[in-house]
């Protein structure tokens, strides 16, 4: 089990790194990462790549995790905004896409065009948005459930809210942005955020009573 670490050591290595080029920071945060995110992508492979075998996919998942630290993960550190979330949900979402355009790539290269038959992109934004929602859960490397055992939790928990705010969180379940989902209700842009806001808290609260967070 690894060690937690404060966020704020966390934030101090990543800056060492972008402002004075510290390769010792740069270094110990792919080792802190490095497990974690290489589980990360293998759940992302088990999702969208079903007709795989297990063995096989965890191979594959070592290798792309490698090339992920070796090809994108100065960008991940450069384009990090902690005003909009800590960087483990900005690290998850970037090696998760990674995975997937890794997919697009192979589909495309078997079936000799462009189009992926293997990632529904729609449900991969759905799956993020649960993961806003249960956040310490799904990206707890320790926690005993299989992720899509959980999400199936949670989606009993969305149908039992508020119709508003159920409205709400499965327009956005859809795709759908704030603006889109504004539309679609007739409601204003700030509303649509206050109820899918606090629709979220609602469903952390519920979670946690039942000891699921």
């Amino acid at each position: 089990m690894r060690k937690k670490r404060e966020i704020g050591d966390i934030l101090s290595l990543i800056q060492r790194y972008i402002h004075k080029g510290d390769q010792e920071a740069y270094d110990e945060l792919v080792t802190y990462y490095y497990r974690e995110v290489h589980k990360n992508i293998y759940y992302t492979l088990k999702k969208f790549d079903t007709s795989t075998i297990d063995e096989y996919l965890r191979d594959n998942s070592a290798d792309i995790c490698h090339d992920f630290f070796m090809d994108k993960f100065d960008q991940v550190l450069r384009g990090y905004d902690s005003s909009k979330g800590s960087f483990w949900t900005w690290l998850c979402r970037c090696s998760s896409f990674y995975t997937i355009d890794y997919l697009r790539k192979k589909s495309a290269r078997s079936l000799g065009r462009e189009e992926s038959l293997q990632v529904d992109e729609e449900e991969w934004k759905s799956h993020y948005i649960l993961k806003e929602i249960a956040i310490e859960a799904l990206e707890n490397p320790h926690y005993e459930r299989e992720q899509a055992e959980l999400i199936e939790i949670i989606m009993r928990y969305v149908e039992a809210l508020p119709e508003h705010y159920r409205r709400t969180v499965k327009l956005r379940l859809q795709g759908l942005t704030d603006e889109e989902v504004a539309r679609e209700l007739k409601l204003p842009v700030g509303t649509v955020k206050s109820h899918y806001s606090r629709a979220k808290q609602i469903l952390r609260d519920r979670l946690a009573g039942d000891g699921y967070l």
